[in-house]
């Protein structure tokens, strides 16, 4: 549906394949939305802070997505979106080969960065920074400055995102924190 497509919408080439970018809709939003979603993120260096300073361990770390995981996504989406927040995805051939969230929270100019996931076949060809791109534009609109995220501390997540420009953030946010393991990154709208 053409009125549903971003208005600056952005197509990458995956081989041949054009990927379109998109909001995501509640009602789109079905149970196995995610079923073929492949995530299954391994590491052996994590980022660990003590006594106020960064440094990598080795850590054996892994997370994959379960068939309950998947379908709690497209809840979580739902619930996101019906919050104020929104949700771009990325997709090839009507496929979503990725995803942004952003909740509709704004505390002390920050936006909540709350899911960012690309399908392990389509990662480093862009997507992930193109959705980002994408949803900072879409935040400063709900009147964010900056958008805080609560990253897995794994050596790759975190190269990744201060390769966008995040940086450590200045304030931690406890209501958008998801674990106390993680790493709080802020980036400039």
């Amino acid at each position: 549906n053409q009125s549903r497509v971003l208005a600056d919408r952005h197509q990458r080439r995956k081989g041949e394949q054009m990927i379109e970018y998109r909001r995501l809709y509640t009602e789109e939003l079905s149970s196995n939305y995610f079923a073929d979603f492949k995530h299954e993120q391994k590491w052996s260096q994590q980022w660990v802070k003590q006594n106020f300073v960064w440094s990598l361990e080795h850590i054996n770390g892994s997370r994959s997505w379960s068939a309950e995981k998947r379908i709690w996504i497209a809840e979580y989406l739902k619930k996101q979106i019906a919050g104020g927040g929104f949700a771009i995805g990325a997709f090839q051939n009507d496929q979503i080969v990725g995803f942004i969230c952003i909740d509709g929270k704004i505390i002390d100019r920050y936006a909540n960065l709350t899911m960012l996931f690309v399908d392990d076949a389509f990662k480093r060809v862009g997507i992930g920074k193109t959705l980002l791109q994408k949803a900072r534009k879409e935040a400063l609109t709900i009147n964010a400055k900056k958008l805080f995220i609560s990253a897995i501390p794994s050596e790759e997540t975190i190269a990744f995102y201060f390769s966008v420009g995040c940086k450590d953030a200045e304030m931690i946010v406890p209501d958008f924190v998801d674990s106390e393991n993680d790493r709080y990154l802020e980036l400039e709208l």
